[in-house]
């Protein structure tokens, strides 16, 4: 169902600031995301499914509705990827998250990753700093849950990256 609800609307990923424009303002590949996504509530998706993806990860991670971003689908074909990268907020993009938030130190604390197909070689999730470097597959129905940033009530470092959770998309063969 997201699958084919979402297939038309899908869109070339932005990265932050590391995103490159052409003349019209549309992302164009790079080296660094090569894939096509859109955010759940520009989809022609049934509340009713969005609801109950959202129930589950917030039953999941024990967090509220205020504590979620928005929704999103991405589709990695061949040769897509997504580079090593962080999902939580650095420091120097620290104001970044403390907009999203204002007074909250707020960070991105938890990933839910959700994998709605399978394919014949590559697109594991790798990350990068474990020790051995460890890969995930792409299995349909498999979630990977990590958490990139250290608690807003955490002692050292308040709202700050956690250790060990540099990932990227492999590319899909």
């Amino acid at each position: 169902v997201l699958i084919k609800a979402s297939e038309q609307h899908l869109c070339k990923a932005p990265v932050g600031d590391k995103s490159k424009e052409d003349s019209d303002g549309q992302v164009v590949d790079d080296e660094y995301r090569r894939c096509r996504t859109q955010q759940f509530d520009d989809l022609p998706i049934p509340a009713k499914t969005v609801d109950f993806l959202r129930k589950r990860v917030m039953s999941l991670i024990n967090c509220s509705e205020t504590n979620l971003e928005v929704t999103q689908i991405t589709k990695y074909s061949s040769g897509d990827f997504f580079a090593a990268h962080e999902d939580g907020f650095a420091p120097c993009y620290r104001r970044h998250a403390e907009a999203q938030a204002p007074g909250k130190n707020s960070n991105r604390i938890a990933t839910v990753i959700v994998y709605l197909s399978e394919v014949q070689r590559g697109g594991e999730t790798r990350f990068t700093q474990t020790q051995p470097v460890t890969d995930v597959a792409p299995r349909e129905g498999k979630a990977v849950v990590f958490f990139p940033a250290r608690l807003p009530s955490a002692t050292t470092d308040p709202g700050g990256l956690a250790a060990d959770v540099e990932h990227e998309a492999r590319p899909v063969m």
